[in-house]
């Protein structure tokens, strides 16, 4: 009797790991279409009878936000055994990501807003970023995968760019005024514009009319050659010089229409969400203020403390974090 136990139990402990295994690698050969025709037919009914249950993926949300080998359901009757689970082309990636636009209504033309680090201008060359963490465009990031409504902060974002005076805090006066900060001469704004690349900001002297999101897919471009001539790769190419475009994107869809700062709608939605209860920058002057009342006051901060406080403080007021 035990020998049968043991017998049963082996068997049923081989029958899993052939399972796992054969269910595993379904994700991956679609990195290659030479090893997608290598893989049977049941090995992707069997994936796709398993995926309610996840009991295995690609490479988890990161699959995702790439755009690879997004799954979808096989079509009734179909005999394609990739299209189950890479409806994309070997090598292209769609990852998405949100622009914000703001309304220069002197000239009556949309300007991007640009961020210091993730994708936006397709010519924009790539940063340096770690070891360091930029949360908000990592949260943008995050946000692109769904909609508007699963982040307010978004919403919120916009409604401070709309509506932030940029000269609100007395203790950030010297920087907001242009005046040498630490000897070095440079400028910092307070609130959430400091949290962008604000050397390329284009609305610095009053806030946009209007601020709308649009959703794209990104891509890299590719050097010319043989691979990314292939006609899976349906990619736009370039020969490697100074001045060709970095990116190549996709427009999807509008992510978030055209607010305007007193906006009803904007305005609702974020007392839905309890996180207009203050003014748009009282945040970030009611801590800038405490931190100098615990200095002793009237403190004279260097530069790079100037800069920290101002953009912790935008951070604060922004995901609702003290």
């Amino acid at each position: 009797m035990g020998a049968s136990v043991r017998f049963v139990h082996s068997v049923a402990i081989l029958v899993a790991t052939v399972v796992l295994i054969v269910v595993g690698s379904v994700p991956l050969v679609s990195l290659h279409p030479n090893l997608q025709s290598m893989m049977p037919m049941w090995a992707g009914r069997l994936y796709h009878h398993c995926a309610p249950f996840q009991v295995t993926s690609g490479y988890g949300l990161f699959r995702r936000m790439t755009g690879v080998g997004q799954y979808t359901q096989p079509p009734s009757g179909g005999t394609e055994f990739s299209s189950a689970w890479a409806p994309l082309p070997v090598s292209v990636v769609a990852r998405p990501e949100i622009e914000l636009e703001g309304y220069d209504e002197n000239e009556e033309v949309w300007r991007p807003i640009p961020f210091a680090y993730k994708p936006g201008d397709v010519y924009g060359t790539l940063p340096q970023v770690a070891p360091h963490q930029p949360r908000l465009d990592w949260q943008m990031w995050f946000a692109a995968l769904g909609s508007y409504q699963g982040a307010p902060w978004l919403v919120n974002l916009v409604h401070k760019l709309l509506t932030e005076p940029y000269h609100a805090c007395e203790t950030t006066s010297e920087m907001l005024e242009g005046r040498e900060v630490g000897g070095r001469g440079l400028t910092m704004p307070t609130g959430a514009v400091s949290l962008l690349d604000y050397e390329r900001y284009p609305f610095k002297t009053r806030p946009p009319k209007l601020v709308r999101a649009l959703l794209y897919e990104y891509d890299f471009t590719r050097l010319n050659s043989s691979w990314a001539h292939r006609p899976a790769i349906n990619a736009t190419i370039v020969e490697g010089v100074a001045g060709e475009p970095v990116w190549s994107r996709r427009f999807v869809r509008e992510y978030l229409p055209a607010l305007g700062g007193s906006d009803a709608s904007l305005v609702q939605f974020l007392d839905h969400h309890k996180i207009r209860s203050q003014g748009a920058n009282d945040q970030t002057c009611r801590a800038a203020d405490e931190t100098e009342t615990k200095r002793g006051g009237g403190g004279k901060r260097s530069h790079a403390e100037r800069v920290t406080l101002a953009v912790l403080n935008a951070k604060a007021a922004l995901f609702g974090y003290h």
